[in-house]
């Protein structure tokens, strides 16, 4: 009797390492899922420029940034349609321009995506774990092995005592 407890008491515990496997590697796949986005509009961003020192939108610190695309350029001063060919966006939100032209006053309208709090949830807890692990030496790793290796025998070793005890007084 005391072996089997002590043996449903490692394979719990193996469990409880594979379901925390398994819960990382989902989360991990999660994490880079488009469900879990948000796409963002900006209407009438004003005060932009389109020239080489590069604009930086405003909603580009916003946490999750992701995915600008410009809708709309408008030069403020003519209210002439800036066509696409005459300026870049970086995935970071910064607008220059493509052509020597320059524009000192735009008017911007532009979307972009960002994680919804599932997104952020699951970032955080995936980022963390691989950090943790990250920075963990060998040692560490090694160490806690032996521990956990250790503990494990030192149950059985408790439960086969706790059962040779009961038989005898049988």
């Amino acid at each position: 009797m005391g072996l089997s407890t002590a043996q449903a008491f490692i394979i719990g515990l193996l469990s409880l390492v594979i379901i925390g496997v398994l819960t990382i590697i989902v989360l991990d796949s999660l994490r880079d899922s488009t469900a879990l986005t948000e796409l963002n509009t900006v209407t009438v961003e004003t005060g932009a420029f389109i020239n080489s020192t590069g604009y930086t939108l405003t909603d580009a610190g916003v946490l999750g940034f992701t995915n600008p695309i410009i809708v709309t350029a408008i030069n403020s001063t003519s209210g002439i349609l800036i066509t696409s060919g005459n300026y870049t966006l970086s995935s970071a939100g910064v607008l220059t321009n493509a052509t020597a032209e320059t524009w000192n006053t735009t008017t911007l309208n532009y979307t972009y995506n960002t994680q919804g709090d599932a997104g952020l949830i699951t970032n955080a807890t995936t980022s963390g774990l691989v950090t943790f692990f990250t920075n963990v030496s060998t040692w560490l790793t090694l160490l806690s092995v032996v521990i956990i290796i250790l503990i494990i025998g030192a149950v059985i070793v408790v439960v086969n005592k706790f059962s040779g005890d009961t038989q005898g007084s049988l």
